[in-house]
């Protein structure tokens, strides 16, 4: 699959376009809840059938197994393709067909059917059907047909949708990926401060413009529910992911259980103040996915060959969930990958178990487990660290998940004073006591000038 990107525009909507766009969008809705019940319906089916009930005795990856399973698809049609021939004779009674083309119902068809498979292999649970009003995309296959992007415009049945460009491109990031040629459109609908916006994606052939130098050295990223340690022969840094707090959302969630409590039917007030849940919500998410962004940006901007523990997110949202909810460190390695791939370098992740970073240390070499509370690195030999920093410090000298003690010695003289400049500016800047003792400067172990006085 070749290299892709997306651009995201605003349209510039009338209001017969809007209403044009309100019932395509409701239809597709319609046309999702369908085909989500034929996929369901073929996959239950399937699930109790005796074939595929003795294949999941069997031992997995074994021929007999496979073979089954392949069978009792084929029995149930339970493929991708088998839905887009049924969408296609659904669609002669579909009462809205007149507001989709035959592109847009297979790629809803298509989605329909992914969510279903990924609740078979359980990665997901069951998915559920969706209200007509909340269909948020609609896209094609290509741009030859259906929803098109022609000469500065978006067109798609009779509609002409004009984006509206920035006029000042700073970094020619709009004319880098306009003059890339388009795979295919996407159209998406948002409610931003009650009023629905549209907006339109162009998934375009090629890589984004990289708008920073990225020097040819290896970063050591050490990584948190909430926090990330950054450390390379080029600086260091300890921080937040997003410097977000959820206090306001908060505030709105408890009035509405206690309207709930109150009446037992959803008022005018309780719909008010779900109104401003969603708002607040989408700003946060706004703000999370640009503050990941730039997060990773600087990351890149120390070096890129970036070097991480592979982490379990799972876990990480059992024991921290709304840490992990609101920083979502998930999704800052996904881009950090992604961009780090851009800028020409990579992403390697360490295996967790044979370094065990967080216990070792270079100088002795000996390895002590510590509690999650201990944040500072102290040992016998002399070194004392940051415990994040030094995790990531050491992140840089694995070589095949093995810790190279004597060139972590060698770089230790100079990466010990920028991960002191890092301690001293994370201290400085520190918003409150939590934060504070999230990273572990409580007043004995900052080693600042109020300790002294």
């Amino acid at each position: 699959m070749s290299d892709s990107f997306v651009l995201q525009l605003p349209l510039e909507i009338c209001e017969e376009d809007d209403r044009v766009l309100t019932v395509r969008f409701m239809s597709g809705g319609c046309l999702y809840n369908s085909c989500l019940q034929e996929c369901l319906k073929r996959y239950d089916l399937m699930r109790q059938s005796q074939g595929y009930r003795k294949a999941c005795k069997l031992p997995k990856k074994s021929e007999e197994r496979i073979s089954l399973f392949k069978e009792a698809k084929a029995l149930y049609k339970f493929d991708e393709y088998k839905i887009h021939v049924w969408v296609t004779e659904h669609l002669k009674q579909f009462p809205y067909r007149e507001h989709l083309d035959s592109t847009v119902c297979q790629t809803i068809a298509t989605r329909a059917f992914q969510a279903v498979q990924a609740y078979a292999f359980g990665k997901r649970g069951r998915p559920r059907f969706k209200s007509t009003k909340r269909m948020r995309s609609l896209e094609g296959k290509s741009n030859a047909t259906g929803i098109r992007f022609r000469d500065g415009y978006v067109f798609w049945k009779g509609l002409k949708l004009k984006p509206i460009y920035d006029t000042k491109d700073t970094y020619g990031v709009e004319a880098h990926a306009l003059g890339c040629s388009v795979k295919y459109v996407r159209l998406i609908r948002k409610v931003v401060k009650r009023r629905v916006c549209y907006f339109v994606q162009l998934v375009l052939k090629g890589k984004p413009i990289c708008k920073y130098s990225t020097p040819k050295v290896t970063v050591g990223v050490d990584l948190g529910p909430s926090t990330v340690a950054i450390v390379s022969e080029c600086g260091a840094d300890l921080s937040l992911i997003t410097p977000m707090k959820d206090k306001s959302s908060r505030t709105l969630q408890r009035k509405i259980a206690r309207s709930k409590r109150l009446t037992e039917t959803v008022t005018q007030r309780a719909k008010r103040l779900y109104r401003e849940l969603a708002e607040i919500k989408r700003k946060e998410a706004a703000t999370r996915h640009r503050w990941i962004g730039n997060k990773a940006n600087q990351v890149l901007s120390y070096g890129h060959i970036i070097k991480i523990e592979k982490l379990s997110y799972k876990a990480f949202q059992k024991c921290f969930g709304k840490s992990v909810g609101r920083h979502a460190p998930g999704m800052f390695v996904e881009k950090l990958s992604r961009k780090a791939e851009n800028a020409g370098g990579e992403l390697i992740e360490i295996n967790t178990y044979q370094t065990k970073l967080s216990q070792r240390c270079h100088g002795c070499e000996r390895c002590e487990k510590k509690p999650l509370s201990e944040r500072f690195h102290r040992c016998p030999c002399g070194i004392e660290m940051q415990r994040d920093l030094y995790s990531a410090f050491l992140a840089i000298h694995v070589k095949e998940d093995r810790l190279d003690t004597s060139q972590a010695e060698k770089a230790w003289p100079c990466a010990q004073s920028l991960m002191r400049q890092a301690v001293s500016r994370c201290v400085e800047t520190a918003r409150d006591k939590h934060e504070r003792v999230r990273f572990g400067f409580s007043q004995r172990q900052s080693c600042s000038s109020a300790k002294g006085a």
